[in-house]
Parts: structure tokens; sequence; C-alpha cells
């Protein structure tokens, strides 16, 4: 082999070397998106998705107006947080004792508002009795995950609508109450003229005499 075949293939030899790139610059891309992908991650790990815990407010010891909107009035309010995982029936309702004074026995109420409602709404509150009614009331928050759990407690004598029944009660009552005074003021009345006479009459007879 001639000088210039060998030299040629020294040349040849070297291009090919050339282009094969180095291993550093086949894991350069990687490094460089290493801290773009844990950012990535550490957003998706704040998602409120995970939320681990919960915000409850009970609202206890008072009772629903409905005029000239229903509002929850007389009462206190105490502010917790519940683990998501123990939210439960049993839960909540060792947190309304604890809390609350409630007494189930007693016949007092537990309602909650939903989460896709306002207290206005006539479906808004919700009285709940087991477990099935609590997986409903998470159920409705589970788009509103920034709104607080909001939990009412009763008395027995008292609703979370109006009572109409007891209403129209009452109208008849303060109608029957009317007529009686108007009875009253008539009968009242009547023995008033009826003594003017017997007076006139009086005095009618001693001047005859």
């Amino acid at each position: 082999m001639g000088r210039k075949a060998l030299r040629k293939k020294v040349n040849c030899l070297i291009d090919n070397d050339d282009m094969v790139p180095p291993e550093n610059s086949r894991i350069a891309p990687v490094k460089e998106n290493l801290p773009t992908q844990h950012v990535e991650e550490l957003i998706y790990r704040g998602n409120v998705d995970t939320l681990s815990e919960v915000e409850i407010n009970y609202y206890y010891g008072g009772y629903f107006i409905f005029s000239p909107s229903r509002k929850y009035v007389n009462g206190h309010l105490k502010k917790t947080n519940m683990d998501i995982d123990f939210v439960s029936y049993f839960n909540l309702l060792d947190d309304l004792k604890k809390h609350c004074k409630f007494d189930i026995f007693e016949g007092d109420k537990k309602i909650y508002l939903r989460g896709d409602r306002v207290i206005n709404d006539y479906v808004g509150l919700v009285e709940y009795g087991d477990d099935s009614d609590v997986r409903n009331m998470m159920v409705s928050y589970k788009m509103h995950k920034k709104k607080l759990i909001e939990i009412f407690t009763l008395s027995k004598n008292y609703n979370i609508v109006m009572n109409t029944s007891l209403g129209e009660h009452d109208a008849r009552d303060n109608t029957s109450e009317e007529v009686n005074e108007v009875s009253m003021e008539e009968h009242e009345l009547a023995n008033s003229v009826g003594n003017f006479y017997f007076f006139i009459f009086f005095i009618f007879i001693n001047i005859l005499t």
C-alpha cells in the first residue's frame, strides 16, 4: 500500500470518529430537564384532589328564621378540622356531642349545607342520619373543595323550613281572639246603653212622683 492510500485510510478513520457524538452529549438533555420534571411533580402533589383534611363549621344553639331570607340566628359557632379519611356519621356525631352539647336522645337534629348550594336554596339544607347521607354530603363538596363544610343543629322544636300548618293555626287563633274582643266590646256597649236608658227612666219616674 502506497503512502497516499495509507494517508486516505487514516483520514477516513478520523472523519468517522468525529461523526460519533460523545457520551456526555447523550445525557445532557436529560440532566437539563430534571428540574422541570421535579417542579411539575410538586405541583401535582399539591393538587386539591389530594387534600388530607377538611374544615368544618358547626352551628349550634340557634334556629332558622325565614324572613326576609333564611338564616341561622341566636346560635354559636365552633370551627374544627377532621382527617378526610375519618369523616363518617359517628365521628361527626362525636364531634357534635363534644363541642355542641348535642343530644340525639332529646330529639336534636343535625343538618348539613350542600356544597353546591347556598342556605337560601329550598333543597340546600339536608338532614342526615347515617353514613350514606354523609357520603352524599362529601360528594356535594367534591367540586367545591375550597368551601367549608357547614353543619347546623336544631332542637326538636325547630325545623329547616317554615311550618305552614303552625302558621295557619296561629292565624286561626288570632282571628278567634279578634272575634272575642269584638263580641266583648259589643256586649260592654250594650250594657252601657241599657244603663243609660235605665237612668233616664229612673229620673222620669222621680219627676212624675
